[in-house]
């Protein structure tokens, strides 16, 4: 029991010794303000500075002694506005161009048709001058001969044509030999007309005039005369290759001939025949007074 005694008086002494030097320490210390400094005021010993509101203090009030001073209200902060920031322009990926080939140069524009060549050609009130030729089958079988004609045209679809047809027949096997002369007068009428072509058809009236040699012997020979009417008809393609100047391709034929035989010398007969033949063919040209 002597011992606890002796530690607790042990153990208060030194808890007084502690306590006497820290109040010594304290005393000695020069007084310091009791006060503390934020960022919106500065606070010294009785005196308060307060600083612009744009720095409020963010700490509380400061306090001095028994002086508690409230700093400023704080100002409502704006929310900053987002910056609107463009997207970078990407640069557009230019497809891959094959190279164009020249073009090649422009043919040259035809020249204009002439007007014969688009439009049909008018003949109303004109006048032709023609030659053809003869050749074919006709009563014996060689025929030759030329055909001589005058066409007037009295409107663009009918026209008049005298003619004079001359032509000679051979017939080798009974050596036969017959000349023929034969004025004659056609209406032709155009039964096809389109642009430079026409399809013309001619029908008439004819008298003939000829001239039968036959040589019986080496020695011997008759000769008569004779005449005929007839009727002729003709089919023929007309081809125009400028409104003066054409070119035709026909035939013609005789449709109806009424023959009378002189008599020979010595003889007092007469005889009389028809028939259908001489069919020739048929190649000429005929110029117009355009």
């Amino acid at each position: 029991m002597r011992t606890t005694r002796l530690c607790a008086v042990w153990a208060l002494g030194t808890l007084g010794m502690v306590y006497s030097a820290h109040s010594s320490a304290q005393d000695a210390r020069p007084a310091q303000p009791n006060t503390y400094q934020d960022f919106g005021s500065r606070t010294s010993t009785g005196t308060t500075e307060t600083l612009p509101a744009s720095n409020p203090s963010t700490f509380g009030p400061v306090q001095t002694g028994a002086t508690n001073v409230a700093p400023p209200p704080l100002a409502p902060v704006q929310p900053t506005p987002p910056v609107a920031v463009a997207p970078a322009a990407v640069p557009a990926i230019q497809p891959a161009v094959a190279p164009v080939p020249a073009a090649a140069p422009a043919a040259p524009a035809p020249a204009p048709a002439s007007p014969e060549s688009t439009s049909d050609i008018n003949k109303s009130g004109t006048v032709g001058f023609g030659a053809a030729l003869l050749g074919g089958s006709g009563a014996s079988p060689v025929t030759l001969g030329s055909d001589l004609n005058l066409r007037i045209w009295v409107s663009d679809m009918i026209a008049l044509q005298p003619s004079l047809v001359s032509n000679v027949d051979y017939d080798k096997t009974s050596h036969t030999t017959v000349f023929k002369s034969s004025p004659q007068l056609e209406v032709v009428i155009a039964a096809y007309r389109r642009k430079a072509n026409r399809i013309n058809v001619g029908i008439g009236a004819g008298y003939g005039m000829q001239g039968v040699h036959v040589q019986t012997t080496d020695t011997k020979s008759t000769d008569t005369s004779q005449s005929s009417f007839f009727i002729p008809v003709e089919l023929q393609l007309e081809h125009f290759f400028a409104s003066w100047f054409s070119l035709q391709v026909g035939t013609r034929c005789t449709a109806l001939r009424y023959t009378t035989t002189k008599p020979s010398t010595g003889s007092s007969s007469y005889s009389a025949s028809s028939a259908i033949d001489s069919t020739v063919l048929k190649l000429g040209f005929m110029f117009y007074t355009d």
